[in-house]
């Protein structure tokens, strides 16, 4: 990835835009983790871009992770998510 002298004046002023993701294991694929990245570095580079820059000159700059947690291993309510509940949560039966 090159960056250009916009992208460079924009690293000196402010910290890498770094956004961070946590998804099941599993509840996506390779293909929708692309979409979802893409998507994300879109939206934050047209936010900065409100704020004067070039987009063209943000896109490189926004990192994206996406990190896998455990199903039982996060909660919400007080309660261990597991998939049936999460499902069930999707479709509005909670």
């Amino acid at each position: 990835m090159a960056l250009d002298g916009g992208a460079y004046k924009i690293l000196e002023a402010y910290e890498i835009p770094l956004v961070t993701v946590k998804l099941f294991r599993g509840a996506s694929t390779p293909e929708q983790r692309a979409d979802l990245i893409a998507k994300l570095t879109d939206t934050v580079a047209e936010w900065i871009a409100d704020m004067g820059y070039e987009k063209e000159n943000i896109v490189p700059l926004v990192w994206c992770i996406i990190e896998d947690v455990e199903f039982g291993s996060w909660g919400a309510g007080g309660k261990a998510i597991t998939p049936q509940l999460l499902k069930a949560a999707f479709e509005g039966k909670t």
